[in-house]
């Protein structure tokens, strides 16, 4: 097992054991505003790398129809053989 999983796999633990053993509500309800914070963090990150994605696909859609549209002009424009 690399150092990474051992190191998280410790610290998934440590908290469940923290919270679980702890006697102070408050205490409690800060690590699970923390761990929740990290989840809305990480989804919010997910969901800005996913409208990247989609602006990347529209702007390629919209250079290949604007490819297109310049073609179409340009075959009704040029003189025919």
């Amino acid at each position: 097992m690399n150092a990474f999983f051992l190191n998280t796999c410790t610290f998934s633990l440590v908290y469940i054991l923290r919270v679980a053993y702890s006697n102070d509500k408050d205490y409690q309800q800060q690590l699970i505003n923390k761990q929740n914070d990290g989840i809305v963090a990480s989804d919010f990150e997910d969901g800005i790398q996913s409208i990247k994605h989609g602006i990347q696909e529209s702007a390629k859609e919209f250079k290949n129809g604007v490819k297109e549209v310049f073609e179409a002009i340009g075959d009704k424009i040029s003189p025919k053989s």
